[in-house]
């Protein structure tokens, strides 16, 4: 089932943003290409490409940042200061 099946669409500045299969949201010369892009859109083939999206941060950052809370030290100092 494609997205437009269950009433979704995706978002054309994140493809844009991304550059998925080259698709430019702005550029004229090549809107054909780019529509093509968009009306074939699946998740099967965005994972091929982009296998790390949805975005995780799990455990690690967690508890990087409640040892940092702990710590009082600012997010943007190394962690090597231990």
């Amino acid at each position: 089932m494609s997205l437009s099946e269950h009433g979704l669409a995706v978002c054309k500045h994140w493809l844009h943003t991304l550059r998925y299969r080259d698709y430019d949201e702005f550029g004229n010369r090549r809107r054909g290409y780019s529509q093509k892009v968009l009306s074939e859109f699946s998740l099967k083939g965005f994972y091929r490409f982009y296998h790390q999206y949805p975005l995780s941060f799990g455990k690690l950052a967690l508890t990087e940042k409640k040892e940092r809370a702990q710590k009082k030290l600012p997010l943007d100092v190394e962690s090597s200061l231990d």
